[in-house]
């Protein structure tokens, strides 16, 4: 003789057996349990992965000299490393300027003897061999902060100053 209480059975000899809808029940709590942190983990990858290669596009990354097997690798701090890859990878050298902070396009000319370098604050252009700054020029932006446009041939406009 069995008796059946909240779905489980209890019979005579003190046996518990569960049904199949606790089972089941069972089961399914577990995958949960297992499930949501496994899409959490799974989610937050993804989203690290996709922020690296968010950065990867925003670097201007690389060029090299095939010719000599020079590497010049643009930092995110503005700095540029050279490095040498004949034989064994070794730094030849780095180039850093006070104002530049960011570096948005590394290129070699097609002659291989210049280095032009476009910073958040100018263009420069290095020799690519000896890693000499050749010219600076400022950009756009730093030459209009550089230049009083309140000039005194302008009639509209005069200067005020509070002393």
């Amino acid at each position: 003789m069995s008796q059946v209480r909240f779905g489980t059975h209890f019979d005579t000899r003190g046996d518990v057996r569960l049904n199949t809808a606790d089972v089941m029940f069972a089961a399914r709590r577990a995958a949960w349990v297992l499930l949501v942190p496994a899409i959490f983990f799974g989610a937050c990858l993804l989203a690290l992965v996709g922020e690296r290669f968010r950065q990867m596009e925003q670097t201007p990354g690389e060029t090299m000299d095939a010719s000599r097997q020079v590497l010049y690798v643009a930092q995110q701090d503005g700095a540029v490393r050279v490095l040498q890859l004949r034989n064994t990878v070794s730094e030849l050298g780095v180039m850093r300027e006070p104002g530049r902070h960011a570096i948005h396009t590394l290129a070699l000319d097609a002659s291989g003897r210049q280095l032009r370098v476009e910073g958040d604050d100018a263009t420069y252009h290095y020799d690519a061999v000896s890693l000499k700054l050749l010219e600076r020029k400022p950009a756009l932006h730093e030459e209009a902060a550089n230049t009083d446009s309140l000039s005194p041939a302008d009639p509209h406009l005069r200067r005020v100053s509070f002393n």
